[in-house]
């Protein structure tokens, strides 16, 4: 009776040996920093800066601001995104007749997660107060973003977006030099 399925048997052995050897490397596998098609194992910043858009009331009114940040890869397997800078606001819609008095940068550095084709911030929290008299209050929303590079092997512009309900995150940012167009993920 033995003899009867050690056939059958071993053939199922083997389709879900063949079965864990495609997948399993695949699954195994995670995304990388490249520089010129090479993993990279040394620490680097990347500095980012353009404009991003914080819109309320499904894109009624929000808020344009020129940012800078810098990702961060400690040359082992931790990506961050920080050091922010805001270098100024302006309104429209709904929020026009507001002036943005502070700007603040909540949680930074946030964790940044590499996949395939693009880069996950976890918890990207900024919050802008506006300046008396503004009947709008703050733009306080914490969000996940996800940064999609302009090409995975050679990263000149990352393109943001975010949403939560009517609130919506979004911009472009340039890679600064000398950095732009240095590295890649995959």
């Amino acid at each position: 009776m033995i003899k009867k399925y050690k056939r059958p048997l071993l053939a199922a052995v083997l389709a879900v040996a063949a079965v864990l050897a495609l997948v399993g490397p695949a699954t195994a596998s995670a995304t990388v920093w490249k520089d010129g098609g090479t993993t990279v194992t040394k620490e680097f910043s990347i500095g980012v800066t353009g404009p991003q858009n914080y819109e309320m009331e499904n894109s009624a009114g929000g808020i344009q601001c020129s940012e800078h940040f810098t990702l961060k890869f400690n040359g082992v397997s931790t990506t961050t995104l920080g050091t922010f800078e805001n270098k100024g606001c302006t309104t429209f819609g709904t929020y026009k007749t507001c002036t943005v008095q502070n700007v603040e940068a909540i949680g930074a550095p946030w964790a940044v997660t590499l996949e395939p084709t693009a880069l996950k911030i976890t918890s990207f929290h900024i919050k802008h107060t506006f300046k008396a008299g503004c009947p709008k209050g703050e733009i306080n929303q914490t969000l996940n973003v996800t940064m999609t590079p302009n090409s995975t092997s050679s990263i000149t512009e990352l393109n943001t977006f975010g949403t939560s309900g009517t609130f919506k995150q979004f911009g472009t940012f340039t890679v600064d030099s000398p950095n732009s167009g240095t590295y890649g993920i995959g």
